[in-house]
């Protein structure tokens, strides 16, 4: 593989050097090189991952399971794990660069694996370990997630935990479904977790991992329930059910098959109820989180889902803004609008997603598909009618629901007090960047409607932060916001000095943008701030690129770094606070962008 990598530099004004146009167009035929290596049967392919603390976690659900045929190499993955505890003892979820130490919950469930296989617990990996869980407060400060999965394996109290009511999953004559109110990751995941939950399910499978409390460790006591199921959990199974889809998975996530696997193999135990089609289910869920778990790509790295018609468009659009001839991706594009593209004009993020079209990924398909003319013009008018029948009341654009925003305050409250909320982002609420791309979509196809555009403008106005830029959603943050939001206001002509301003402090002293993921927890403080890399450089460029009118980027320079098309820190954005998500096609494709786009205005 090519071993050079793009960090751009932008140095403004006073800088006179001139651009080398060359080295540019020779760092992005590298780039398209590499990834049209990567092409397979018309589709790119590059899994997200949340880190090994899912397959630590998966160790443990597969014994549960009694599943003795899984690709898990027990020996492998104990060598990566071995391999990767920083220095004072923790684990990352995933890498942030600007971070020198690691996160609670995946130091708990990667230091219960190593004991689970045999690691002595006295070794200096496992004590140092131990000593750091309990300087940051133990289990007792792990999320509720954590705390969820440590009490279906007997090592937290269930009684400790908010017990989810299941009238909140039954559906008739019913203003408190949960369904109708969360957004749309939420329910998968929610149903398996009610049904452990009130059945109070312990697998008897793991070892104590007591001494990571930091007071004294609480007792035990096996409550289970036994009996066969009541009404309400015979319901909340029929709910489980209707999640399947076709690829095996729950919902489309690994997490959330693999809780609602744990459920349907208990359930069977109690009742003969659905047993053939819970059989099936067992098999292939399995058979979906095996092909994540373990794919081609990155391996051991706790794939989530399949977002390969993200990754496609991505890459699509890559090609396409930089020059790249439009009949060589033509079939790509085309294989997209018959695999992926839905009934109702949206198009999936990947595998097992038809039931949830997503509006982010449709709004840059139009982008893809506006580089030919008329050819897709049924195509875009229905991908144009699908995003404008999302658009919320706010003026914004959510990732997948009209209307799930969180508004009701009681609803708020009761997640709240639940510990859920902080664990997961449970509502889909407008954000700027997937409103900005949607526009940016709408009006390169030719589909804008002058009120979903007012609405949008008045949306980006009553969202931005006092210090200049938006909060990101979706990519790390307020610099994947601007890299969004910019070029959409310049196709609607309007020009943001103030985020340009914001945008242009930010910049690092080697010429590159980052950002930490501290930034969503304390925003004024390390709003834009974190060590450079690739993507958030590349999403900085983009938005000083739409305003070339009134800042000159003409000058902006490129620098030339050993290494591949990868980010050094995280780059994406899964539950703001909580929990982060590597997107690898970022770095294939958020460069090659914003470097066409530079070489087109030089033209």
């Amino acid at each position: 593989m090519i071993k050079k990598i793009l960090v751009l530099i932008l140095l403004m004004v006073v800088v006179t050097s001139k651009v080398d146009i060359e080295r540019v167009q020779t760092v992005i035929r590298d780039a398209r090189e590499i990834c049209w290596n990567e092409l397979t049967d018309n589709e790119w392919v590059y899994p997200t991952y949340l880190g090994t603390l899912f397959l630590s976690e998966y160790y443990f659900e597969l014994k549960a399971l009694g599943i003795q045929n899984s690709q898990f190499e027990e020996s492998k993955f104990t060598q990566i794990l071995l391999g990767s505890q920083l220095p004072d003892g923790s684990w990352v979820q995933v890498e942030d660069a600007y971070i020198q130490t690691g996160q609670l919950d995946a130091t708990i469930f990667n230091y219960w694996y190593l004991k689970a296989v045999g690691i002595d617990i006295h070794t200096d990996t496992m004590k140092k370990a131990q000593e750091w869980i309990k300087a940051n407060g133990g289990i007792e400060k792990a999320q509720t997630m954590t705390k969820f999965k440590l009490a279906m394996f007997g090592q937290y109290p269930w009684k400790k935990l908010f017990k989810i009511p299941l009238i909140l999953f039954y559906k008739k004559f019913n203003p408190l479904y949960i369904k109708d109110i969360t957004a749309q990751w939420v329910y998968p995941h929610m149903t398996a977790l009610a049904y452990l939950q009130n059945q109070r399910i312990i697998f008897n499978v793991a070892v104590s991992i007591s001494e990571l409390y930091k007071n004294k460790a609480p007792k035990i006591k096996n409550h289970q329930k036994k009996g066969r199921p009541s009404f309400f959990i015979n319901n909340l199974v029929q709910e489980m059910l209707k999640l399947r889809q076709p690829m095996g998975s729950f919902g489309g996530y690994t997490v959330s098959t693999l809780l609602s696997m744990l459920a349907l193999n208990d359930y069977t135990g109690r009742t003969n109820k659905h047993k053939s089609e819970i059989s099936d289910a067992l098999k292939k869920g399995l058979d979906f989180v095996e092909f994540n778990y373990f794919n081609f790509r990155q391996a051991y790295h706790g794939s989530l889902d399949d977002g390969r018609w993200w990754d496609t468009i991505l890459i699509s659009w890559a090609m396409l803004e930089s020059g790249e001839d439009k009949e060589k991706v033509r079939p790509i594009v085309e294989n997209m609008l018959q695999k992926g593209v839905q009934p109702n004009g949206g198009i999936e993020y990947g595998y097992d997603f038809g039931y949830a079209p997503d509006a982010d990924d449709t709004g840059l398909l139009l982008q893809v598909l506006s580089y030919y003319g008329t050819d897709y013009a049924d195509a875009m008018d229905k991908g144009a009618e699908f995003v404008y029948s999302v658009q919320n009341t706010d003026g914004g654009f959510p990732a997948f629901d009209k209307g799930k925003m969180g508004k009701n305050p009681l609803y708020k409250y009761a997640f709240k007090i639940a510990g859920i909320a902080d664990s997961a982002e449970i509502f889909d609420p407008s954000s700027p960047d997937v409103t900005a791309h949607i526009l940016e979509g709408l009006i390169s196809s030719d589909r804008s409607n002058y009120d979903v555009v007012v609405k949008s403008l008045k949306y980006f106005m009553d969202t931005q932060e006092n210090f200049g830029s938006w909060e990101g959603r979706w990519g790390i943050n307020y610099i994947y916001a601007a890299g969004a939001v910019l070029p959409a206001l310049k196709k609607m002509n309007n020009g943001w000095a103030k985020a340009v301003n914001w945008l242009v402090s930010k910049q690092n002293a080697d010429g590159g943008f980052g950002e930490t993921t501290l930034s969503y927890r304390d925003p004024k403080k390390y709003n834009g701030i974190g060590v450079s890399t690739v993507t958030q450089t590349s999403w900085g460029l983009l938005g000083l690129l739409a305003v070339e009118d009134h800042y000159d980027v003409k000058e902006a320079i490129e620098k030339a770094r050993d290494g591949e098309f990868k980010d050094i820190s995280v780059v994406g954005t899964g539950h703001r606070g909580l929990l982060y998500l590597q997107y690898p096609s970022y770095a294939r494709s958020f460069p090659v962008i914003s470097l066409g786009r530079f070489l087109d205005q030089q033209r």
